[in-house]
C-alpha cells in the first residue's frame, strides 16, 4: 500500500542530517509574486509559531 508518509529510508536520513538545517530565508527575498505559505496548525513536524518567525517575516 502507497502511502506518503512512507518514505526512503536514505532519503528520510538525508533530510534529518542536511536539509532541515538549511534556512529557506534567502530564497524568500528572490519571491517577486504574491505567495501563500499554507500549512496546518497543528502539523508535527513544524511548528506554527516557527513558521511565522522563520518564513513569514520574510515576506
Amino acid at each position: 500500500m502507497l502511502s506518503q508518509l512512507r518514505i526512503d529510508t536514505e532519503t528520510w536520513k538525508w533530510w534529518l542530517n542536511e536539509r532541515m538545517n538549511n534556512s529557506n530565508a534567502s530564497g524568500f527575498f528572490r519571491i517577486t509574486t504574491p505567495t501563500f505559505i499554507i500549512c496546518p496548525k497543528d502539523f508535527p513536524v513544524i511548528s506554527i509559531t516557527s513558521i511565522y518567525v522563520e518564513d513569514m517575516s520574510f515576506l
